[in-house]
């Protein structure tokens, strides 16, 4: 008698990640290798609310990115992928984009961007890659340069591959009404919109995901990522937190915590949460600060200020007791370290112009954790 003996191979390479907080094991860490202009069109202004909402936007013009600014930030960003990489953490480096390069859509035209903050075109989560929706029209084709990464990924690590689709970013099809207006995300013109997103709205605490949605565009998305993920997943609409990114208010930091920056949140942050977590700890930084000095000055343009609020809650946790928080966020440092944290400094200069600071400027895709619901352990 012949038996038919079949051998399963087990992949060890698999790979996921569930959370913020658990033990990093792989991160992406950015670039901004020949990061040239800023388009300032109504994409830019609509990720900008609070920044932008009393300047005259019409009067702004598109502007080249200082050199030296682009030197330090780099600088600052490769003493950062060591002192991760002397914390056991693996970093892997977007391509670079070594030459300016054009495009042109149906639509609109520009130059490609490097991968400067990959959190917010891509959310990786469980074993997949989910490369979301365009929100500015600047960043149409930068997941462009995470191709190959992506590929690596799909072929030896066991991640599905998946996107979302991409829109056409036509004036008509954005919600351009103030974030804070009262809108009836319940009852309105679904066709009249557009799907479209930035990644970094959304934190993962294993089975639940908390959703910031502050536009009609973000209320389609949310939509269709639930759809993807199913019911063992729960999608948090998190109603108008921020006009933009949920990190630059809420970051959570282990089981049982987050941390809040509640100086500039309109209502008292439970008001926003899921019942769930009502009970968890929020620890406050109230960090809120000034633009530095030698920013403010005749030849700034405030669309170089755009992203320095709120970014004391942008920390990248390494695991449930260490974290990494910009150095200029005193505050915050010392009530987490008040708090038992172990706090890493890092030096991240110029954030406000490139956008973002720690967690936005990182994208984990390896962490020792578990699809859990981590309210009920």
């Amino acid at each position: 008698m012949v038996l038919n003996i079949k051998i399963y191979l087990i992949n060890t390479n698999f790979m996921s990640t569930y959370t913020e907080f658990w033990r990093l094991k792989e991160v992406i860490v950015w670039s901004v290798q020949n990061y040239n202009l800023e388009k300032l069109d109504i994409t830019f202004k609509i990720a900008y609310w609070e920044n932008m909402k009393d300047s005259t936007f019409e009067n702004f013009v598109d502007y080249k990115v200082d050199k030296q600014k682009i030197i330090e930030r780099t600088e600052d960003f490769n003493n950062f992928a060591k002192i991760l990489e002397e914390n056991w953490v693996k970093v892997r480096r977007p391509d670079e984009l070594k030459e300016f390069k054009s495009f042109k859509t149906p639509n609109f035209s520009w130059f490609l961007t490097p991968v400067s903050n990959p959190r917010d075109k891509v959310i990786i989560y469980w074993n997949k890659i989910i490369e979301t929706p365009a929100l500015c029209t600047k960043r149409y084709f930068e997941n462009q340069l995470l191709y190959r990464m992506f590929l690596d990924l799909f072929n030896n690590y066991w991640y599905v591959w998946l996107s979302a689709p991409m829109p056409p970013l036509k004036r008509e099809n954005f919600d351009e009404w103030y974030w804070l207006d009262n809108k009836d995300f319940s009852n309105f013109k679904k066709n009249d919109f557009d799907i479209s997103f930035d990644a970094a709205h959304i934190l993962k605490i294993g089975k639940d995901l908390l959703f910031n949605v502050s536009s009609y565009n973000h209320e389609l998305w949310a939509n269709w990522l639930q759809w993807v993920l199913w019911e063992s997943v729960n999608v948090h609409k998190v109603y108008q937190l921020d006009d933009t990114h949920i990190d630059w208010k809420l970051s959570v930091l282990r089981p049982g915590t987050f941390l809040v920056n509640n100086s500039l949140m309109e209502k008292d942050i439970k008001t926003y949460l899921p019942e769930k977590f009502h009970n968890w700890e929020f620890i406050y930084t109230a960090d809120y600060r000034s633009y530095p000095s030698n920013y403010v000055n005749d030849n700034t343009t405030f669309l170089e200020l755009c992203s320095l609020r709120w970014a004391d809650t942008n920390v990248l946790s390494l695991d449930e007791n260490t974290v990494c928080v910009i150095d200029q966020a005193v505050n915050t440092i010392q009530v987490l370290e008040e708090k038992w944290f172990k706090v890493i400094p890092v030096q991240m200069r110029h954030c406000e112009l490139f956008w973002w600071w720690l967690h936005c400027a990182t994208l984990d895709i390896d962490r020792e954790d578990d699809f859990i619901d981590y309210t009920i352990i």
